[in-house]
């Protein structure tokens, strides 16, 4: 298959929309002579933090000198972005060929069953095929929406499962309340294998706990972290850390934030699992893995005077870890903060937003390239205070000059709200404005 053929072939996946359930899609995998069966998967499941805590894991295990396989989603420029070995996209041909495989499976099903496959599922079978054909020592499995009927846990027997930060998002899909939505995600957990827990709400953690009780799973969880964070700038957290399942001094971050520092603490506590069933990970892998990590599209820097950031926080808990941060720039000394907000229908735009005035000194409201993108005049209907420091600029392009403009040399650019957005956003000022 042609690579402009495959793309072709997801785009169009995509308007079947998710779908939940794995019977069919172990139908697809049984087809493809199960690629997954004999994967090492350590599965990581959570609203906030996954990609996060996949690309650390990553980094560390590829620093020990493993050949590792990461499975991400959503991606901001390109599908290959999703699937990649020791940092490395999938090439081209590559993608073209195991698309292609899955393609001619999930079509004889189709016509043998009429069972069609979502986007996400083509792509999830992909992955476990290219990391087969690849033989790689690990891979660091991310579930896309939930947790329980994720195609992703079609994998029965992981190293160990781990969720992270659990908040409210997607609650059309996984439940109006927090301890529903900690189900889903719980959904992961294996009988008689271990999990990992991110340190959070008493209520999520008792519903985890449960869901391990009932399997036999040993939960590996703390009440705090007991971090300390010794120096921080715009671009490296240095600190330490010292509990149960982690020690360290002086570890160094390139990925900027409080809540990342979080984030490595639950990796520190996946290590310490990895390590108790053998897997070889030395302190100088740790280190070196957490200090190389770094994710596209999250507090990331892609300009200079004014700094342009980009953070893929997409729901209301994420703006408020990204509004932490925001706070921090302004001390340093940026004191013309310019948010650019674009959003997704089924968000709690309103209460992000609300959060997003509180910390920046203008917003620009637009409008992702996605159907399910809200209208920026939508949001504005819903404002019941000052709008004099709104504006609207439908086009993203625009929208991007504009808040530059408003920022001047030494201000501050925060585009958020979406990472369709965000992944626009940052092709287009690399491409064009650089």
């Amino acid at each position: 298959m042609e690579y402009s053929k495959a793309l072709n072939y997801l785009t169009n996946s995509c308007k079947f929309g998710s779908k939940r359930g794995l019977d069919n899609f172990k139908k697809l995998l049984k087809l493809m002579d199960n690629p997954h069966e004999n994967l090492k998967v350590i599965h990581v499941a959570g609203t906030n933090g996954k990609g996060s805590c996949c690309v650390m894991l990553a980094s560390i295990l590829k620093e020990q000198g493993y050949n590792v396989g990461l499975f991400i989603s959503p991606h901001l420029i390109r599908y290959n972005e999703r699937i990649s070995i020791n940092g490395q996209y999938i090439s081209d041909e590559d993608f073209a060929d195991i698309i292609g495989v899955v393609k001619d499976k999930a079509e004889m099903l189709f016509n043998n069953t009429n069972d069609f496959f979502s986007f996400f599922e083509i792509i999830t079978a992909a992955a476990f095929l290219y990391f087969k054909k690849k033989s790689v020592d690990f891979v660091i499995l991310e579930t896309g929406m939930g947790g329980r009927l994720d195609s992703t846990n079609a994998v029965d027997n992981p190293i160990v499962s781990v969720i992270t930060s659990i908040s409210f998002d997607h609650t059309e899909y996984l439940g109006n309340t927090i301890e529903e939505i900690a189900f889903e995600k719980g959904g992961i957990i294996k009988k008689n294998l271990p999990t990992v827990l991110y340190c959070q709400d008493k209520k999520v953690y008792n519903k985890i706990k449960d869901i391990c009780d009932a399997k036999n799973s040993s939960l590996f969880y703390v009440d705090e972290y007991n971090e300390k964070i010794i120096s921080m700038n715009v671009e490296e957290t240095v600190f330490s850390v010292k509990n149960k399942y982690a020690d360290y001094n002086c570890i160094k971050l390139k990925m900027s934030g409080k809540y990342q520092v979080k984030n490595a603490c639950n990796v520190l506590s996946v290590v310490y699992v990895l390590k108790k069933r053998g897997i070889l990970i030395d302190d100088y892998a740790v280190l070196k893995g957490l200090e190389k990590a770094s994710f596209a599209g999250r507090m990331e820097i892609i300009k200079r005077n004014p700094l342009f950031i980009l953070d893929g926080a997409h729901n209301y808990d994420g703006i408020n870890q990204m509004a932490d941060f925001l706070g921090f720039i302004r001390n340093l000394g940026y004191n013309n903060i310019i948010a650019l907000f674009g959003v997704l229908k089924d968000k709690d735009y309103l209460k992000m937003f609300e959060m997003l005035m509180e910390v920046c000194d203008k917003v620009i409201l637009t409008k992702p390239v996605n159907l399910r993108a809200v209208s920026p005049i939508e949001i504005m209907k819903g404002l019941s205070y000052n709008k004099n420091n709104v504006f609207i600029e439908d086009n993203y392009k625009n929208a991007v000059k504009c808040a530059l403009d408003m920022a001047e040399l030494k201000g501050c650019v925060i585009c958020v709200g979406s990472l369709y957005l965000v992944g626009d956003v940052k092709r287009y000022v690399k491409e064009v404005l650089m």
